[in-house]
């Protein structure tokens, strides 16, 4: 995504309903390495294709010349999820309806970035960028979908490694729900290594974001987790929002103002 100034430029977000936009997750530059013009036949086989974009991450789009084109590439992915994963360029894909919104952007200087990664360094967060190879990545990305175990409560997709989260109460629960396997553990043990934690983490979340999805403002329970949180970003890019709380009169009639987050300890793999 370019950030020239006043470059119009296109995000994409989920669709209410049936939509000639088409969201193909798990396929991109990063996965497939065949041919561009292959992809397009076997797209082409559902009716015209007016726009593909094979992304440089692992979510394309495509755009079909009519909704009907659309629609029966659609069913035809979820019907062959109901018995086997549907398979273009020889990728298990998952499938959405997607719009694409216009945006028109200001210019963003890398000064902006960098003032904004030291304001957040004060405030306890640790940026380590490339914490992980790409091939390692793409090895936990393998694992998690082949080996993983999904849970699918909420909104999207989860797995849950030492113990359990309790979504309901918001709250690490006492229930211990599977043992942390050795391709997580060798990423902590470069944690404690490269001292990005003091302690090793009886607790792995994790979270399934497909495009469109994220998750509302909160603010994480330090009574139950601990001082600290860490985070690796797999696949495409990611956004945080970190805010503050407003400052709020208390019964003593005293002002206090609580940081949202006393520490955040982020090891990020990112695509840019």
């Amino acid at each position: 995504m370019s950030n020239m100034a006043g470059e119009v430029i296109y995000n994409y977000k989920r669709s209410k309903g049936p939509s000639e936009w088409i969201h193909i997750s798990n396929l991109g530059r990063k996965c497939y390495f065949g041919s561009e013009k292959d992809l397009l036949k076997e797209l082409q086989a559902f009716g015209e294709v007016k726009e593909f974009h094979l992304g440089e991450n692992s979510n394309s789009f495509v755009l079909f010349a009519n909704l009907p084109a659309s629609i029966r590439f659609y069913e035809h992915c979820m019907q062959m999820h109901a018995e086997s994963p549907m398979l273009i360029g020889g990728r298990k894909i998952k499938v959405d309806y997607s719009e694409r919104v216009e945006i028109r952007c200001k210019k963003i200087e890398e000064e902006d970035y960098e003032q904004n990664e030291k304001f957040l360094e004060k405030k306890g967060l640790i940026l380590v960028k490339d914490f992980i190879s790409e091939s390692e990545a793409q090895e936990l990305l393998n694992w998690i979908d082949n080996n993983g175990q999904w849970e699918t409560k909420l909104n999207r997709r989860v797995q849950h490694y030492g113990y359990s989260f309790d979504y309901n109460n918001k709250i690490i629960s006492s229930v211990w729900e599977r043992d942390i396997p050795c391709i997580l553990g060798r990423l902590i043990e470069r944690m404690v290594g490269l001292k990005l934690i003091m302690e090793i983490p009886d607790q792995i979340t994790i979270n399934e974001y497909e495009v469109g999805k994220g998750i509302g403002n909160h603010i994480d329970s330090h009574h139950t987790i601990g001082e600290n949180i860490s985070v690796i970003s797999l696949g495409s890019g990611i956004l945080f929002d970190f805010n503050e709380l407003k400052i709020n009169k208390s019964l003593s009639g005293e002002f206090n103002k609580a940081r949202k987050y006393d520490r955040v300890c982020l090891g990020a793999w990112n695509q840019v």
